[in-house]
C-alpha cells in the first residue's frame, strides 16, 4: 500500500478497488500518472449531471506495474493543489427528512410519481488515530462479496465505499444486471417475510430493467428466482439477469439508459428525480452515481455508488436512502438509513479495524 499512501500525500488523481470475490485489489490513476500505455478506463460517475462534480476518468494500471520503479515515479511527482474545502453537505435532521418525506408522499397520492429514494446525510467525527488506508483494507476483508473502494481527487475530496448492487457487467457477449431493492433489517429467523410494500418496490427495479433491455433489443438468457440477500446490516429482495449482447448497442447507450434505475432514483424517471433534486435538500454528488472499469467495446464492470462516505480532514459524511412509495412510512425509512449507515460505521470505532 506503499504506492496508495504516496498518491495521497501528492494528491494525485487515483482510486483503490476491489471487486467481489476478486483475489486482486486494482488502481487507477489519472492518464499523466499511468506508468504504461492506455488500456481499461475507470470511470466515477455522479448521480446526475447537474452536480458540482463531474465524472472522474481514471485508467487502470497493470498489476505487473506496480513496483518499487513506479512508487519511485510517484514520489518524484510534484503535489497537486489540494482543496481543503471541497463540498461537504450539512447532516441532514430528523425533522428536514420527514418534510421531504411528506412532500415526496403528497406527489404519491397525486400520481405525480410512483416512487422516489429519499437520502440523508450523517456527520461522524473522525476517530483519533484513524488510518484512511487501514479502514479500506477492513472494509474490503469484512465485505468480500461487495465492491469496495478508496478514491481521491484533489478537487472533489476523498470517497471510499462498500456496494453490494451490480449496475452492469458485460463479458463474453453476455451482460449480467441485478435488481436490488427492498430492505429489512437482519433477524435470526430462517425466511424472511416481504411485505407487499417491499416486493413491489422490487417489481419497479425488475420491470424497468425489461424494460430497458427490451427497448434496445437486447434478448433475455436467464432470469433468476427473486431472492434474499444479506448485505452488511441489512436484507435485500434481488433478482439476477443474464443478457446476450447486442454489439449494435454501445456500453455508453446502455449505461445512459439504465441509470439512474428506479433502485436510487424512482419512477416515472424525470419525475422522480426532479423531486429528489427539489425535496431532497443536498447534492448527492458520487453517491448512486457509478464506478468501474470498461474498454468500452467488450468489457464492462460497473457497481452502483451506494454505501459510501466523503471523508475530510475532522468529519465524515455517510450517504443513505430508501425507496419511498406510496405505502412508505417515515419512521421505518428513517431507521433503514441508520441501518445501512451501519455498514460503515460498524467498524469505524473499533480499536483493532484491521482485525
Amino acid at each position: 500500500m506503499s504506492i496508495t499512501k504516496s498518491l495521497l500525500a501528492k494528491h494525485i488523481p487515483f482510486c483503490l478497488y476491489h471487486y467481489p470475490k476478486s483475489h486482486q485489489v486494482g488502481l487507477a490513476v489519472q492518464e499523466n500518472y499511468l506508468p504504461h500505455n492506455k488500456s481499461l478506463s475507470f470511470l466515477i460517475v455522479p448521480f446526475h449531471h447537474s452536480s458540482t462534480t463531474n465524472t472522474q476518468k481514471l485508467f487502470v494500471v497493470n498489476n505487473e506495474a506496480l513496483n518499487n520503479h513506479y512508487l519511485q515515479f510517484i514520489e518524484s511527482c510534484t503535489p497537486l493543489s489540494y482543496n481543503e474545502t471541497a463540498y461537504l453537505p450539512q447532516e441532514t435532521t430528523k425533522e428536514q427528512y420527514v418534510q421531504s418525506f411528506q412532500t415526496y408522499t403528497e406527489l404519491m397520492h397525486s400520481g405525480k410519481i410512483n416512487k422516489a429514494i429519499l437520502s440523508r446525510v450523517i456527520h461522524k467525527k473522525i476517530p483519533e488515530n484513524f488510518d484512511i488506508i487501514t479502514y479500506y483494507q477492513t472494509l474490503k476483508n469484512a465485505y468480500p462479496n461487495a465492491f469496495v473502494y478508496l478514491s481521491a481527487h484533489p478537487q472533489y475530496g476523498i470517497w471510499m465505499g462498500a456496494s453490494p448492487e451490480l449496475l452492469l457487467k458485460k463479458n463474453n457477449q453476455q451482460i449480467s444486471i441485478v435488481a436490488l431493492a427492498g430492505t429489512q433489517k437482519l433477524h435470526d429467523a430462517e425466511k424472511y417475510t416481504w411485505r407487499t410494500k417491499e416486493q413491489e418496490e422490487h417489481r419497479m427495479v425488475v420491470n424497468y430493467i425489461e424494460d430497458v433491455f427490451k427497448k434496445n433489443h437486447i434478448e433475455l438468457i436467464e432470469k433468476g428466482a427473486m431472492k434474499t440477500v444479506i448485505a452488511g446490516q441489512v436484507a435485500h429482495l434481488k433478482t439476477e439477469f443474464i443478457f446476450k449482447d447486442n454489439p449494435t448497442v454501445s456500453i455508453e447507450k446502455l449505461l445512459h439508459n439504465l441509470h439512474p434505475t428506479p433502485a436510487v432514483g424512482g419512477l416515472p424517471k424525470k419525475e422522480s428525480i426532479d423531486c429528489i433534486q427539489q425535496f431532497e435538500g443536498y447534492d448527492r454528488a458520487y453517491y448512486t452515481g457509478y464506478i468501474g472499469m470498461t474498454d468500452f467495446d467488450k468489457q464492462a464492470d460497473f457497481y452502483v455508488n451506494l454505501r459510501c462516505m466523503q471523508i475530510t480532514k475532522n468529519t465524515i459524511a455517510i450517504y443513505v436512502g430508501g425507496g419511498i412509495t406510496a405505502s412508505s412510512n417515515a419512521e421505518e425509512e428513517w431507521t433503514e438509513t441508520t441501518l445501512k449507515s451501519n455498514t460503515l460505521l460498524k467498524y469505524f470505532y473499533s480499536k483493532k479495524i484491521n482485525d
